[in-house]
């Protein structure tokens, strides 16, 4: 039996969705938020009500992630200090000497897509030129009048 999404207003097949009176009621509350007129026994397609299943997802997903911050931020001020979580990475570079942080820099310029091209360049620059010896008449002209 064919019946009209609410939605698009097409045609579909019963197989292809649901009645709304089948949704979750937070998925029933936002179908009535976005359509005011929809009723319990009107028809939408799995496809179109899938953006709507994403929201409600997302908005039970910051749920979640607000009370687990909650739960953390309590958990943490019972904590005694030396038990705190910290960041490792910060303390870590806090405690490194001058040629450590130095040796970081070189390595970190040294690994880089600039470094890797200039040094190719230059590379096949001095090629070229042990090649080609642009010089090499010039110079054959100036020892040989010495």
């Amino acid at each position: 039996m064919l019946k009209i999404d609410i939605i698009d207003g097409k045609e579909y097949e019963d197989g292809q969705g649901s009645l709304i009176a089948d949704l979750d009621h937070s998925i029933q509350q936002m179908l009535k938020t976005s359509y005011p007129e929809s009723q319990m026994d009107d028809f939408i397609t799995y496809k179109n009500l899938s953006q709507y299943c994403m929201d409600y997802l997302g908005q039970i997903i910051d749920r979640a992630n607000d009370k687990n911050d909650a739960i953390k931020q309590q958990v943490t001020a019972v904590m005694p200090e030396s038990e705190r979580p910290f960041n490792v990475e910060d303390r870590l570079t806090a405690s490194y000497t001058f040629g450590q942080r130095v040796a970081d820099s070189v390595a970190r310029f040294g690994g880089s897509w600039t470094f890797i091209i200039s040094f190719i360049m230059m590379m096949a620059i001095w090629m070229l030129i042990n090649v080609l010896h642009p010089l090499a008449g010039f110079l054959t002209l100036i020892l040989s009048s010495c």
